[in-house]
Parts: structure tokens; C-alpha cells; sequence
């Protein structure tokens, strides 16, 4: 009878662990949504300099985020605990405690933004006639993101419930309502500013659906002074100080070159710099969300003592994920320079377009190869040595980028961020992961990259020949036959070589449910 409780508990974890991974994935349309038809609309209705400004501004309140503390990653991680050992008190204890310290901190923020406001536009090479613009925006955007702290609290323990597929119905609707309305704004001849102001409301929304639902999934939720300890603040602190690190890392890795682009060379660099950028992390962050999942899974498996397929979710979760991403990275190596010029403009791809290479080696190797792994880390709270690790990653592109930005430009920059990306977060995360599981290194770094490589090959070999013999991507018609031919071609053979039997049984099984109900709702009514 044990063994079968045991059996049928592995067997939803593994229902919900496929689920939130579909779910996660399922929200990539909506995210490239903005990536693939907003962003070059904003370019051409905005011009080369406003757009530059658009992603310089964000990058700058991305910094807001290192007020964050590492509090929402330990807010994931110890929800999932609590409520894995049914301690529903210590859950509403913690979301009280971190609620507390976030609506101080975004009141902090709040008031930074006031600051930057009158100063933001005498730091950075604005055109004149547009600094009045990006000073608006810069308080816009920067009370939108301080509001936006308040929500991650309650995004977090969803996730840390494991709830994949209400996360990801709010993020789609947030994002599809965000990118639809910069279109539109755009469409009817508004500008920067309006778009600022639509960021900041769906920011409110986001906030609310978050609470809305939390209340439906926890209904031991409660808000109260009583839950608000400082035993809880203590320890929430002691995980998300090297959380902390990682996340101050991580945001300097990301926002760092386009703030020094900015210092260094002209607001237009900023958006050629960015906009290749964004168009593969746009990929890449949704490919990679597996990684949330796997955040709390791994410290549900902790929980139980259940270490030994820690290693396991680390190789599946990852592989797949580089899985995802290589058709990307194949289109855009052959066809990218096409890609650019009919999606953009041809002046901005003969200016955006040699980043690529270097940005999709260090994406493919750092991020979608192994950001499962870091997550897994800081879900068995091993992440110590990794936050350390990615600190350095983020000093030594600071000085790096300030040497090589006035020399070498953009292309300098994004070698640099491409090859500390691979090396730290490529090779050294797992490093880390692999001893302190005493897992073999070699065989897991193996386990990961060779399946996803090896069905690549055909996927290259056909696109090489498509282009050789005329489909030379002049329109869209060429280019969407070359983007399906690699999605067929590569979708089958990695299905075989990437995919595990039982997973393939599992996600075969999980969409013949699916399309059963749909086929039983359908003759009912």
C-alpha cells in the first residue's frame, strides 16, 4: 500500500512536473508576440535613437531589481517546503514577512525615481530634443517596475505551489495585453511616454491576477500583522543573500553593456546592440522558464531526501531545453542577415546582424544549456558557490566592456558577454552541481549538449542546401519555408535522439488526454 501511495505521488509530480513545463512553454507565442512583430514596429514607428532609448531606459530600471534581496527565489524555494510538509502557517508567515519588505522597498524605489528623474538625461548621451521624453519615461518606467515588486511575492508562491498553468494563463494575457497595446499606441500615433504609461497598468493588473488567484489555490491565505516575524525575515536573508549576489550578477551581465553602449557611443548603438540581443533572449527566457519549474521540484525532491534524481532533472530539463533552442540557432546562422532586413530594415541589419553568432553561441552554451542548472542550485539552497561564480562573471564584463566598448564597439561587446556567459554559467555552474551531487561532470555536460548537437546536423546540412540551390530568404514566403523545413526536420529527429522513451510515452499520453477531452466537449455540445 506505501509502495503505492509512493508510486502514485511520483506519478503526479511527474504529471505536474510535464504540465508546468508544457504550460511555461505554451506562453512562448504570446513572448515573441512582442519580440518578433512589436519590437521592429516600435523601430520603425519610433526611429533608430527613440528606440534606443526605449532599451536604455528599461535596462536602467532594471537595476530596481537588486533591491529584491534574493526574496522572491527564497520565497519559491520555501513554499514549495512548507507546503510540501503541510505547514500552511509558515506559509502565510512567509508571504506576509516578504510582502512587508517589499511594499517598503518599492516606497524606497519610488523615491530613487524621483532622483533619476531630474537626473537621468545629463549621465547619458540623449539627443536633446529628446530629453524630455526620456525623462518622463524614466518615471514611468521606473514607479511601473516598483509596483511590480509587490507582485513577485505572490508570483513566487504560485510557482512555489507549482501552479505553471495559472502562472503562465497571467503572463500571457499580460503580455499579449502589453504588446498589443504598444502596437496600437503606435499604430494611432502615440509615442514613447504612452507607452510608458501602458507598461505601468498592466504592471497593476499583473499585481492583482497574481493576488486573485492566489487566494483560490491557498485558501489559508491570510494577512495579518501577527505573521509578519522576524524569524522569518532572518531566514529568508540568510538564503537570498548569495541569491542576492546572483541576482546583482545577473542584472549587471544583462543591463551593464547597453548602459556603457550608452555612456560610450550613441543612444542608436543601444537599440543595434539590443535588438539582437532581445530577440534571442526573448527565445531563450521562455524556453528556459523550465527553469522556474525546476526550481521548486528540486526542493521538493530535497524535502523528502529524495537526491538522487536531482541529477536526472538537471540533464532532461536542460537537454530539452537547448533542445528547443537549437532550431533558432540554426535559422538565424544561415538565414539571419535575411531574416533582418525584411523584418527590420536592411540598414539595421547590416548593423545588428554580426552580433549574432557570437550572442547565440553564449546564449545556447550559458542559458539554454544549463539555466536549469543554476535553478536546481537554488532550489537544494547549494547556491553559494554559484552566486559567487556569476559576481565574478559580472565584474569581470564591467571591466572588459570598458575596455573593448570604445575600441571595438558593439561586436566587442557582445563577445564579451558571449564568452563569460559560456564559461561561467556553460561550464562552472554545472561544475558546481555535479559535485555536490558527486555526479560525473563529463557524463553530465555529455548528457546534455550531444543529443540536441547531433539533431541539429540534419537540420544544418538541409537549410545549407536550401540556400545553395535558390531559396535565398529575398521574401517571407522563402524564409517561413526555410523556418518550417528546420522545425520538421529537426522537431522529428530530436523527438528520437533528445527526447527519453518514457518522456515521449508520458507527452504522447498528456496530449491524447487533452485532445480526448476536447473530442468528448466537442460532441456534447
Amino acid at each position: 500500500m506505501a509502495q503505492a501511495t509512493t508510486a502514485d505521488g511520483q506519478s503526479r509530480r511527474s504529471d505536474r512536473l510535464v504540465s508546468g513545463v508544457l504550460w511555461n512553454w505554451a506562453g512562448i507565442g504570446v513572448q515573441l508576440f512582442t519580440g518578433v512583430i512589436v519590437s521592429p514596429y516600435i523601430i520603425r514607428k519610433l526611429g533608430t535613437e527613440r528606440y534606443g532609448i526605449w532599451a536604455l531606459v528599461f535596462s536602467l530600471a532594471s537595476y530596481y531589481g537588486f533591491i529584491d534581496l534574493g526574496f522572491r527565489s527564497a520565497v519559491v524555494r520555501f513554499s514549495a517546503h512548507y507546503y510540501t510538509r503541510r505547514e500552511n502557517p509558515k506559509v502565510n508567515e512567509l508571504i506576509n514577512t516578504t510582502f512587508f519588505y517589499f511594499s517598503l522597498a518599492a516606497a524606497v524605489l519610488v523615491c530613487l525615481t524621483l532622483i533619476l528623474w531630474r537626473l537621468a538625461d545629463r549621465i547619458f548621451r540623449v539627443p536633446p530634443a529628446l530629453r524630455d521624453e526620456f525623462s518622463l519615461l524614466v518615471l514611468i518606467v521606473g514607479i511601473s517596475i516598483s509596483v511590480g515588486l509587490n507582485m513577485s511575492v505572490f508570483s513566487g508562491v504560485v510557482e512555489g505551489l507549482q501552479r505553471f498553468d495559472i502562472s503562465n494563463r497571467i503572463r500571457i494575457v499580460i503580455f499579449g495585453l502589453r504588446g498589443a497595446g504598444w502596437f496600437l499606441l503606435l499604430m494611432a500615433g502615440y509615442g514613447l511616454v504612452a507607452m510608458g504609461w501602458w507598461s505601468l497598468a498592466t504592471s497593476v493588473v499583473f499585481f492583482l491576477l497574481y493576488l486573485l488567484y492566489l487566494r483560490r489555490i491557498f485558501p489559508a491565505l491570510e494577512f495579518s500583522r501577527r505573521f509578519v516575524t522576524l524569524s522569518m525575515f532572518t531566514e529568508t536573508v540568510s538564503y537570498g543573500l548569495h541569491t542576492f549576489l546572483a541576482s546583482i550578477g545577473t542584472q549587471s551581465l544583462d543591463q551593464t553593456p547597453s548602459l556603457l553602449i550608452g555612456y560610450f557611443r550613441r543612444a542608436a548603438d543601444v537599440g543595434y546592440y539590443n535588438f539582437p540581443l532581445r530577440a534571442i533572449q526573448y527565445v531563450s527566457q521562455a524556453i528556459t522558464n523550465v527553469g522556474v519549474v525546476a526550481l521548486p521540484h528540486a526542493a521538493s525532491l530535497a524535502a523528502e531526501g529524495r537526491l538522487d534524481k536531482v541529477a536526472s532533472l538537471g540533464i532532461y530539463a536542460n537537454r530539452y531545453c537547448l533542445s528547443l533552442f537549437m532550431p533558432l540557432a540554426v535559422f538565424l546562422t544561415v538565414y539571419g542577415t535575411e531574416l533582418f532586413a525584411i523584418w527590420v530594415t536592411p540598414e539595421f541589419a547590416r548593423n545588428a546582424v554580426y552580433l549574432l553568432p557570437p550572442l547565440i553561441a553564449g546564449f545556447g552554451l550559458g542559458q539554454a544549456a544549463q539555466f536549469c542548472t543554476g535553478s536546481i542550485l537554488f532550489g537544494l539552497g547549494e547556491q553559494k558557490m554559484y552566486a559567487r561564480a556569476i559576481v565574478g562573471e559580472a565584474a569581470a564584463s564591467i571591466v572588459f566592456m570598458v575596455v573593448v566598448i570604445p575600441r571595438y564597439g558593439v561586436y566587442g561587446a557582445a563577445v564579451v558577454a558571449a564568452g563569460l556567459m559560456a564559461v561561467t554559467r556553460g561550464c562552472i555552474g554545472p561544475w558546481i552541481l555535479c559535485r555536490r551531487l558527486g555526479f560525473s561532470f563529463q557524463r553530465y555536460m555529455r548528457s546534455i549538449l550531444a543529443p540536441p548537437l547531433a539533431a541539429s546536423v540534419p537540420a544544418w546540412l538541409a537549410l545549407w542546401w536550401l540556400k545553395r540551390w535558390g531559396v535565398l530568404g529575398k521574401n517571407w514566403s522563402e524564409l517561413i519555408l526555410a523556418g518550417g523545413v528546420v522545425c520538421a526536420l529537426y522537431g522529428v529527429t530530436a523527438l528520437y535522439l533528445c527526447v527519453s522513451r518514457d518522456h515521449r510515452k508520458l507527452l504522447f499520453s498528456w496530449a491524447g488526454q487533452r485532445l480526448g477531452r476536447r473530442d468528448g466537449s466537442q460532441r456534447h455540445s
